[in-house]
């Protein structure tokens, strides 16, 4: 049977915590000068309006993602930290880097920008299984 056994109260931590990680690892500061040139923009063309609907589209998404890493985790993982984690890595190296990685080759971009979002993604996932493992 399915277990759909997840702490609410962890997804939306770890959404949050996944959208602090965003606002600094894409910060001017950290890789957002190097992303921005990466998708041929500047930082400063970004309109706030624009940057506003694509932060709560992120929300969104991040907290979706965060539900279904504790569906897997409840049904693959064991409980505890090491676990979250590790399920969500291979959750995340198997579906979704290998699918951006398809992205990456036929629309052309550059390597560069596929291993910065990747690397994100990486942390992203093993902060969310952290988080939905621990707070089972």
């Amino acid at each position: 049977m399915w277990n759909t056994d997840v702490n609410l109260l962890a997804v939306l931590a770890a959404t949050v915590a996944n959208m602090v990680l965003g606002s600094i690892w894409y910060s001017p500061a950290v890789f957002g000068k190097q992303w921005a040139e990466l998708v041929g923009r500047k930082l400063e063309d970004i309109d706030s309006s624009a940057r506003g609907k694509a932060l709560g589209g992120m929300f969104v998404a991040a907290l979706i993602t965060a539900y279904v890493v504790g569906l897997f985790i409840a049904n693959v993982g064991g409980p505890g930290a090491l676990d979250g984690v590790l399920v969500a890595l291979v959750a995340y190296v198997g579906l979704i880097a290998t699918a951006n990685l398809a992205g990456i080759l036929f629309e052309g971009r550059p390597f560069k920008l596929y291993l910065l979002n990747t690397a994100y993604g990486l942390i992203g996932f093993a902060v969310t299984g952290f988080i939905l493992g621990i707070w089972r």
